[in-house]
């Protein structure tokens, strides 16, 4: 990745989400794909854990035109996107929950650690800090969630 390769991490905190991006490449795939690393410190390593998962970018591009009622807004046809420019997409979309989760730190907590284990607690019963294969289930939802949210092109959309 075109991102510096050094995981973010407070070593000072109380509880502290390391996240490390790694891009690799296969001979098949013309897009790379990326396996994401996370870790909980301190008051995390029981429900964060280390976790491990991969990004496997997949695209479909189709032609869409979107038409208002009111007028509000409207939509042109797609770009097309190349394999190259989808790969940076991907990336930057990285770059982005790095950012997420890199301003989410402070001395005390992480707020993205803290909005997994807070909605964990309120909507499954979970105990806070302590293991479930529940945590791992929201980290996914939100870490799709994040990059979904960071690769949609809303450039396409023109406010009339």
């Amino acid at each position: 990745m075109s991102a510096d390769p050094t995981p973010f991490r407070s070593p000072n905190a109380n509880s502290t989400l390391v996240y490390w991006p790694c891009q690799s490449m296969s001979n098949e795939a013309q897009v790379p794909s990326y396996s994401l690393y996370m870790c909980g410190r301190n008051n995390y390593s029981t429900p964060i854990g280390n976790i491990t998962c991969t990004v496997s970018p997949q695209t479909a591009i189709y032609p869409v035109k979107f038409q208002s009622t009111s007028g509000i807004f409207s939509a042109h046809e797609p770009r097309t996107f190349s394999p190259i420019a989808v790969s940076t997409i991907i990336n930057d979309s990285l770059i982005g929950l790095g950012g997420v989760i890199a301003e989410g730190q402070n001395f005390q907590a992480n707020l993205v650690a803290e909005s997994v284990i807070t909605f964990a607690v309120k909507s499954f019963r979970l105990r806070p800090y302590e293991s479930s294969p529940e945590f791992l289930r929201l980290y996914e939802q939100m870490i799709q969630g994040i990059l979904e949210y960071e690769v949609c092109p809303v450039d396409s959309f023109h406010f009339v």
